[in-house]
């Protein structure tokens, strides 16, 4: 999923939308199983995940959609837009991010989401990527 604007981030530190999308298609053309999305430049700007969610769930009302986030975005998530609205109605799963151990936040503020625990871990961050591809 590209995102035009994330809302905690800044405008200038983005790429022009068209090239992001263009490079996350490249990125994932030998992966038949990853479907790059660009449903977010159709809604309005800042993008909220919860509308995004709320839009496929409308337009795909059988497919049950869970929301993967890193585990540095468990320290913030109480910043996002609806965030109460997400935890309620969909399912979200943490892939941990090295330096961000989140499992004792998960624990005792956000229980139902669940952690990635014996997965690869990848050092690079997506703006480390965005940097590198300039």
């Amino acid at each position: 999923m590209v995102s035009p604007q994330n809302p905690l981030k800044k405008r200038a530190d983005l790429m022009d939308d068209d090239v992001r999308l263009r490079l996350a298609r490249e990125a994932t053309a030998s992966m038949p199983n990853i479907k790059v999305c660009d449903i977010e430049m159709h809604l309005p700007v800042p993008s909220y995940t919860l509308n995004t969610l709320n839009v496929l769930k409308q337009m795909y009302p059988t497919v049950e959609f869970s929301l993967i986030i890193g585990s540095d975005n468990v320290f913030c998530f109480n910043k996002w837009y609806g965030y109460e609205e997400i935890l309620e109605n969909f399912p979200i799963i943490v892939y941990p991010r090295p330096g961000y151990d989140a499992a004792e936040l998960i624990r005792t503020k956000y229980p139902s989401m669940r952690l990635f625990s014996q997965v690869p871990l990848f050092n690079i961050s997506s703006t480390e990527i965005r940097e590198k591809s300039l």
